[in-house]
């Protein structure tokens, strides 16, 4: 008993250090396999190929906890190996109880028990490691799919840019592209350009040779009967001096008769003497035929305008302005009628506003008083109860006061309601007036090819009621000439001029054969009945006056006209044809055609001499407009010839001057007096300045009231042309004297200026003068007035 004790002590002893032996190899496991586990995962579980090249051996980095497991460890088993050899050395009574006591089974359980947990740790560190690897795989196939997109979405942005750069070099192509085009296309045009500049110059310098071709035609043919002509003169010349030596001789013979005989001598040397000027008249003057005057028409192409023409525009009539209603009181009764209540009203109103325009110069109110007038005729209420005579006086006198106002539109509708008003009216007078003044307006409104139809229809209006030979006719011709003139087509102006001549010559002789025909009771009752169809040439409504006719007068070019009392019709068309003709040679003479303008005024002057004889007016006229044309080609000897002409028929056949025709003469005189100077006759040149200057000082005094005067604002220019001219000869005293009479009349008229006593009268016609239609006037002479 006392034996077995130490050994179940020994026995229980060596099995407890059996257990911690155990429990510090299953420690030392856990912690290789902790080891391991920390190692497998820092290199991503592959074994180093160091460690396996080398014997080497590696030892992990521990963390804190495992050296320190380590340590407990490697101090438990230091312990089990201390008590292992004490324990050796102790007797045993018997072999069998030390080999029983000895072999005990718990270090096999301990070794079990080791196994199993470092089984656990082997698996546990096999768990941690498959996790490790899952976490690592899951964080590269992140990476990898991170690494995928972006790749992806930089080749998409790749793909991007290349599109846009395709785009833009797309772009770029075609823009390159459509610059070649258009340069082809610019190079393409410029090409036409040229070509058809090249074939505008061909046929440009073809035209002047033409031109100069027929110019010198021209010039020859003029050459050659300037020089028959010239034969014929020095012919007659001849045969008159003929005559006068055969009168002289009569005379002579005459004188040695007895003194019965004297009276019949001098009777037939007079008649021989007129024998002779008249056949040398008609050798050098003969009538032309309207075929003769055809025949100097311009060919189609050479009908080209000067200017460039404005683009199509739509035509303003004045049939399309729309008006008020319009009912009028109709029939012989109700023209004959005396006014009635209604028409006396409007016409004391539309008097009184006359009355406020002409003398209290209040056109404001005037046009107000002007338009109640009219509208009291238009008023519904009033339909049928006026005239249109009456409703077209207040119509025109409304249109009158607008357009002094310059208000356009007011003034349109004023003329569009005389014009519709107007048609009710036998006499179309009052309807062309419309026209006319309708045809100013859209002139100053530059709308050419309304002017244009507006002037066609007041053309062919009047020549529907007049026919040919009547003087609106020829005043409407007038004006769309001279409008035609203005928008660079001159030869077409000068075309309608030359056709209308050989018209109205044609027309000429028709009516001198029906004259001859009729007997001289006829043609004296047709004399009285032109003569009061005259006086309604331009039957407007005349009443009530609106005192502002004027105003729509100054656009068109109205002046004095020429007397027709006593033509035969068929002057009247010759007269007409005349004045064509040396219009035509004005338009020429602008286009610097001087040949072909001094043809014409040649057949105007056989047409003048023709009809009415050597020294009439109308010759006079043709004689100025030579001299005119003469100066504006510089020829001015030729000029100061026929200027001298014309002032002596004027001493010839003039015994008293009225204004007009005093103004006329002394235009001639300072216009002979400005070319001799010209010419180098500065002697000559101060004569006829002076008798320009004495008969304006008498124009004056008429202009004045008195018989004459030194002191007027007309006569400055006249002294200062004869200073200039006396200083050029020398005479320094008359020139200072003249230029001293100028400065005189400048200061006098400042003086009458500033103190408001300045007055200026117009020259009164003569109380027997007439109108024509004709737009011309003896005043002008050929178109020259001062």
């Amino acid at each position: 008993m006392a034996t077995s004790s130490p050994a179940r002590s020994s026995g229980s002893g060596g099995s407890s250090g059996g257990l911690v032996l155990g429990l510090a190899a299953a420690g030392l496991a856990i912690a290789g396999g902790v080891a391991l586990l920390l190692s497998g995962k820092k290199d991503g579980g592959k074994p180093s190929s160091k460690a396996a090249s080398s014997p080497k051996k590696v030892v992990p980095k521990r963390t804190p906890s495992q050296a320190r497991q380590a340590g407990q460890a490697s101090e438990a088993s230091g312990a089990a190996a201390a008590s292992a050899p004490a324990a050796a050395p102790q007797p045993s009574s018997s072999a069998a109880p030390a080999k029983k006591a000895a072999a005990p089974v718990l270090p096999p359980r301990s070794k079990a028990a080791a196994g199993t947990a470092a089984a656990a740790a082997g698996a546990a560190a096999a768990g941690a490691g498959a996790a490790a690897s899952a976490a690592k795989q899951e964080a590269e196939a992140a990476a990898a799919a991170a690494k995928q997109k972006a790749a992806a979405e930089a080749a998409a942005a790749k793909a991007a840019a290349d599109k846009v750069a395709a785009e833009a070099a797309a772009a770029n192509e075609k823009a390159a592209a459509e610059a070649a085009k258009q340069k082809a296309a610019a190079e393409a045009a410029a090409k036409e350009k040229a070509a058809a500049a090249e074939a505008a110059a061909k046929q440009k310098a073809a035209a002047e040779k033409a031109a100069a071709e027929k110019a010198a035609a021209e010039k020859a043919a003029a050459t050659k009967a300037a020089k028959d002509k010239a034969a014929k003169d020095k012919a007659a010349a001849a045969e008159k001096a003929a005559a006068a030596q055969a009168a002289a001789a009569a005379k002579a013979a005459a004188a040695a008769a007895p003194a019965a005989e004297p009276a019949a001598e001098a009777e037939q040397q007079a008649e021989a003497e007129a024998e002779a000027e008249a056949e040398a008249e008609e050798v050098v003057h003969e009538m032309p035929s309207g075929a003769d005057i055809a025949a100097l028409v311009l060919p189609a192409d050479a009908v080209v305008p000067t200017k460039e023409q404005p683009a199509d525009e739509p035509v303003e009539l004045l049939s399309a302005i729309e008006v008020p209603p319009l009912s009028f009181a109709s029939g012989d009764a109700a023209e004959a009628a005396d006014l009635n209540e209604l028409e006396t009203k409007a016409r004391n109103m539309s008097l009184h506003a006359h009355k406020l325009v002409k003398d209290n110069n209040n056109i404001v109110q005037g046009s107000k008083e002007q338009k109640a007038a009219l509208d009291l005729l238009l008023a519904p209420e009033h339909a049928g109860k006026a005239r249109p005579h009456l409703v077209a006086a207040c119509a025109f006198a409304l249109g009158d006061m607008m357009l002094a106002q310059k208000k356009v539109d007011e003034t349109k509708k004023a003329l569009a309601i005389a014009y519709q008003t107007a048609a009710q009216i036998d006499d179309k007078g009052p309807q062309v007036r419309a026209l006319m003044n309708y045809a100013y307006i859209l002139k100053s409104e530059r709308k050419a090819a309304s002017t244009r139809a507006t002037y066609d229809e007041a053309l062919t209006l009047a020549r529907s009621q007049h026919g040919a030979t009547h003087g609106m006719v020829e005043k409407i011709k007038y004006e769309l000439t001279a409008f035609l003139g203005t928008t660079g087509r001159e030869a077409e102006a000068a075309n309608m001029l030359i056709s209308s001549a050989a018209e109205l010559l044609n027309e000429a002789e028709r009516l001198a054969a029906e004259e001859a025909a009729k007997p001289a009771e006829e043609k004296e009752a047709e004399k009285a009945k032109a003569k009061e169809a005259a006086s309604k040439a331009n039957g407007a409504a005349e009443e009530p006056p609106s005192g502002l006719e004027h105003v729509a007068g100054e656009g068109q070019g109205e002046e004095e006209e020429e007397e027709e009392e006593g033509m035969t019709p068929a002057q009247q068309a010759q007269h007409f044809a005349m004045r064509n003709l040396m219009n035509a040679a004005g338009v020429l003479d602008g286009l610097q055609q001087y040949e072909r303008g001094q043809e014409l005024l040649g057949r105007a002057a056989d047409i003048a001499v023709c009809a009415w004889g050597p020294g009439s007016m109308q010759h006079l006229n043709v004689l100025y407009a030579l001299a005119q044309h003469f100066r504006r080609r510089n020829m001015f000897q030729e000029s100061i010839d026929f200027h001298e002409q014309v002032l002596a028929i004027m001493d010839e056949s003039i015994q008293v001057y009225s204004p007009e025709l005093l103004q006329n003469r002394i235009a001639i005189l300072r216009d002979t007096a400005v070319l001799l100077d010209k010419v180098g006759q500065a002697e000559a040149a101060v004569d006829y300045a002076t008798g320009a200057l004495v008969n304006a000082q008498t124009l004056a005094g008429i202009m004045s009231g008195q018989q004459r005067t030194t002191q007027h604002p007309i006569l400055e220019p006249f002294y200062r042309l004869l200073a200039d001219l006396k200083e050029k000869i020398g005479d320094e005293a008359g020139a200072a004297e003249c230029r001293r009479m100028a400065n005189a009349g400048r200061l006098s008229q400042r003086m009458a200026a500033a103190g408001g006593k300045q007055q200026q009268q117009r020259p009164q016609k003569p109380s027997g003068g007439r109108k024509s239609g004709t737009g011309a006037s003896t005043a002008r002479a050929g178109g020259r007035r001062v």
